[in-house]
């Protein structure tokens, strides 16, 4: 009994620093593949976000776009009808050039609003759509005895739709 075995021992040992090696490279490799992890799902995250504002910012253009189009159209229509209006109160004579231009134009403007309703809330609001359905309703009214009575009714019916329009496509661009 008297001595160390030193065979005995250097096993002792081997097997200690064998295994202090192998927790080693396994904190290591693990250590390693968190942070390969976490920097790869780091910029899988910026990319999804960045993603993100890029399908945001387009669709807003969309919006953006929409709404333009719709108020352009009610702008041209209210124009047509305030000539309409100078010609038969003013006694604004026109060509039959203007007259004819004014009639295309008028014609172009409500085709535009009928397919832009149609075509529902894809891109715009429902109340937008609710609006612009209002609107062609009312055009559809006719004065069973008054030219001028019609188009200046007309002529409200648009302008209070510009109206509703500007403010329903306000609050939904400034929506998230």
């Amino acid at each position: 009994m008297g001595g160390i075995d030193w065979l005995e021992a250097s096993k002792i040992l081997l097997t200690g620093l064998a295994s202090a090696v192998f927790t080693g490279i396994l904190a290591f490799s693990v250590q390693s593949l968190i942070k390969r992890w976490l920097s790869r799902s780091l910029e899988e995250f910026k990319l999804d976000l960045q993603l993100k504002a890029f399908e945001h910012q387009s669709w807003w253009e969309k919006k953006s776009e929409a709404y333009s189009q719709i108020i352009a159209r009610l702008v041209d229509l209210q124009y047509c009808l305030g000539r309409w209006f100078d010609m038969f109160v003013l006694d604004k004579e026109l060509d039959s050039e203007a007259r004819q231009k004014l009639v295309e134009e008028s014609r172009q403007a409500r085709e535009y609003l009928t397919k832009a309703a149609a075509a529902g809330a894809y891109i715009v609001s429902g109340e937008t759509v609710a609006a612009l359905e209002e609107l062609l309703r009312e055009l559809d009214k006719r004065h069973p005895y008054d030219v001028v009575e019609e188009i200046d009714m007309h002529y409200a019916s648009v302008k209070k739709c510009i109206a509703e329009i500007r403010e329903y496509a306000e609050k939904d661009m400034h929506k998230r």
